[in-house]
């Protein structure tokens, strides 16, 4: 480690930012009734430098200095119009006053500009969708408003909980950030998104693609990273749903100013359904329990920096409980996260991002057969400590960070055979230290004119993963399976990419493409989880070889946004092609009498596709359409199952007048899943392809100092017969919700 840790701290200590800066700050208010705007984007056009407005409309950044000179400031928000300045002038002034426009919507997505991380290190486009968006459209959980685009698919199971795929990839490809936390568990590297509030959710950023080292190798499809409201200024706010399968949802949330510093905020969640077997009295029920507390002290020396320099604290804790009592099957999660994080200087050196975290799963699982009763009891603990650095030479930028994770593993297995009276149970504790170090170098064309811009990136990561098996039950289920556990993994990854942005007779093209390597390791219970444990097969290994990764991207965007037409505010169309190639890929399966899943190896499968998407938006962003289609070439539907291949969406956007109405339409392609059965081969199950229809609406009022919103959702409107274990699962599902501020 001596070799890696040495330049680590090198290029801390070295890389001070002593170049010049310009600060912008001030206030942006309403040119009309002068009241401050909150959330109001404050950027630099095409320059990875902006912010948005606090509670008071106070805002303030800094940009290099004397090269910013010709650049472009622009505020804009979702109810105003749009405000150009030069630089140099805004950097002059305090007040900034927008005019209020016909409308109060808001563009659905957008690829980053400002307050994105992502982008600000990366030259791939990250597609946002925003807190306006995500407010009262009546949508049940994040995994119900995420399953709108087009290369996403979102994978529901029995117990109600729900992953993500992104291009045809499998959930554990797909990073989930919470507040800057990992969510994917270690347990099966997987997040279930119905767990998230989407009610605390600021915005929404999506990666695509295997696009960065920056997050290490559980991202092989792309990374979701989820950004939560910490400074609010309702005191109180409550949220009732109701709807489909007797499922109740309400939620609580507490914020209050402690003093002019510190912030703390408090919200609870409680979801609960039941679902009947069709002519049967046997049922399925789920329910879920969630608590979020975040506590924020500012150190930041200016009112509008709010957030730049902070300390802040945050509590998350979520569990689910399942039970079919048909299946006789009983799942039981508790997820908890504590987190401290630091953002800001340290002596001369400033943009430092230190994160301190304890994850805490326990999973207990449960099903019996006519023959055996099978139970088994996961406890997962993961310590984190994260520094990053980052530092802008202009036209250089270099970040720097180093991970730390240590992780402990306690597997206990129980099974009872009926006929026999035996049974046989083991325990086994497995410890994992991983240590990742990160460096990325970019560019970040400096131009008189920003009409032309070009940016480019490296990154590379190196990662040592020690495994050691600290206790060992002598039970015979263990004895010959899990004695040669302990080893060394280490591997690194590299990643390149670009973009090219150029501006000719009113249209932006965006040029963008990238290429690397990546390498993932199988995590503990992958390796406690192979085929030998289900069928005693000497020809079979238990071993899991390292998953390694070759990918390829390349995208163009056109936009337009001056056009004759006056009706129509900006149009922009967007094609991307990718392949993925996969050594040693990663594959799940499952018996057809039980719900855990086994892990194994496919020896080599590629991923590639094409994805299209068109955006319109007219009357001043009143009303968006959306289209998009993706088509992906799965070389193995082993290695990705259940996965569909095809998949168009339209999508209808309209706000105004305190109404809002979404209309999401899609299809689907065909889903082929493998599962094992009693001998060594496989059954196949083929799920038809399909399409379906959601709507949601809604109706906002003011009334003295409460806010009241109405919602209404119709889920899967064009029910689908298609049954899975007995359940309809595109069936069709409604919801009514009701939400009050103070």
């Amino acid at each position: 480690m001596r070799i890696f840790i040495l330049p680590l701290f090198l290029f801390f200590f070295i890389h001070a930012n002593l170049t010049a800066q310009l600060v912008v700050s001030g206030v942006v208010y309403d040119k009309e009734n002068k009241d401050p705007i909150q959330n109001a984007n404050i950027y630099v056009n095409r320059h990875p430098y902006g912010t948005t407005s606090d509670e008071d409309g106070y805002f303030s950044f800094e940009v290099p200095s004397p090269q910013s000179q010709t650049w472009i400031v622009v505020i804009e928000h979702v109810a105003y119009d749009s405000l150009h300045i030069p630089i140099y002038k805004a950097s002059e002034l305090t007040k900034f006053a927008l005019k209020p426009n016909s409308t109060t919507t808001d563009r659905i997505i957008v690829e980053a500009k400002a307050g994105s991380d992502l982008a600000r290190e990366l030259p791939v486009s990250v597609s946002i969708i925003d807190a306006k968006r995500i407010e009262s459209k009546g949508f049940v959980d994040a995994g119900d408003l995420l399953r709108t685009e087009q290369s996403i698919q979102i994978d529901e199971n029995l117990s109600g909980k729900k992953t993500i795929s992104l291009r045809g990839g499998n959930p554990e490809d797909v990073l989930v950030i919470y507040n800057g936390i990992r969510l994917n568990n270690n347990y099966n590297n997987i997040f279930d998104l119905s767990l998230i509030n989407i009610e605390d959710i600021q915005r929404i950023e999506i990666i695509k693609g295997s696009n960065t080292a920056l997050y290490g190798s559980e991202g092989l499809s792309g990374v979701i990273n989820i950004i939560p409201k910490l400074y609010q200024t309702d005191k109180v706010r409550f949220i009732q749903k109701f709807g489909s399968y007797n499922s109740g949802d309400w939620s609580l949330q507490l914020n209050y100013n402690i003093f002019d510093r510190l912030y703390a905020s408090y919200s609870q969640r409680r979801v609960g359904s039941q679902r009947k077997y069709g002519g049967s009295k046997d049922f399925l029920e789920n329910e879920s329990v969630g608590h979020t507390a975040h506590l924020i002290y500012d150190l930041s020396k200016n009112k509008g920096e709010t957030g730049k320099n902070a300390i802040s604290l945050m509590y998350l804790q979520n569990s689910l409980d399942y039970s079919n009592h048909r299946l006789l099957e009983t799942v039981n999660d508790l997820n908890k996260i504590i987190s401290l994080n630091y953002k800001g200087g340290i002596g001369v050196f400033n943009d430092f991002d230190l994160t301190a975290s304890f994850y805490q799963l326990n999973n207990s699982q449960g099903f019996s057969t006519d023959s055996a009763s099978t139970f088994r009891d996961i406890s997962n603990d993961k310590v984190t400590f994260h520094i990053k650095k980052t530092t802008y030479l202009n036209p250089f930028f270099l970040t720097a960070s180093y991970e730390y994770d240590k992780i402990q593993l306690n597997y206990n297995d129980q099974r009872v055979f009926l006929s026999e009276g035996q049974s046989t149970s083991g325990r086994l504790v497995y410890d994992r230290k991983k240590h990742g170090i990160v460096g990325l170098v970019g560019f970040d064309s400096d131009k008189k004119s920003d009409a032309d811009k070009l940016m480019v990136s490296m990154s590379y990561r190196f990662d040592i993963i020690d495994d050691a098996r600290k206790d060992r039950n002598e039970a015979a289920l263990f004895d010959s399976q899990f004695v040669n556990l302990n080893r060394t993994w280490q591997g690194g990854m590299f990643k390149a990419s670009f973009r090219l942005t150029m501006e000719f007779k009113d249209i932006e093209y965006v040029f963008s493409a990238n290429t690397g390597t990546n390498i993932r390791y199988p995590t503990l219970f992958n390796q406690l989880s192979t085929p030998v444990q289900f069928d005693d097969d000497p020809s079979i290994s238990s071993t899991l070889a390292p998953e390694k990764n070759r990918s390829m991207e390349g995208s163009v965007a056109l936009t337009g946004e001056k056009t004759n037409n006056d009706n129509l505010d900006y149009w922009k169309i967007k094609v991307t092609i990718f392949k993925n190639m996969y050594e040693n890929k990663f594959r799940s399966f499952y018996s057809l009498s039980s719900p855990f899943a086994y892990f194994d190896n496919v020896k080599n499968a590629d991923l590639s596709g094409v994805e299209s998407r068109v955006e319109l938006s007219f009357f001043k962003n009143a009303l968006i359409l959306e289209g998009g289609i993706s088509s992906f070439d799965i070389s193995d539907k082993a290695a990705f199952p259940l996965k569909s291949d095809l998949k168009y969406v339209a999508n209808l956007y309209f706000e105004k007048w305190d109404y809002n109405v979404q209309v999401n339409w899609f299809k689907m392609g065909k889903q082929v899943g493998w599962f094992r059965g009693m001998g060594n081969g496989f059954t196949q199950q083929v799920l038809p392809g399909f399409m379906n229809l959601n709507i949601h609406a809604g109706k906002e009022w003011a009334l003295y100092n409460l806010k009241l919103k109405l919602n209404f959702s119709a889920v899967n409107l064009l029910s689908d017969p298609v049954k899975f274990n007995g359940l309809a699962i595109h069936d069709r599902r409604m919801y009514v919700g009701l939400e009050i501020k103070y």
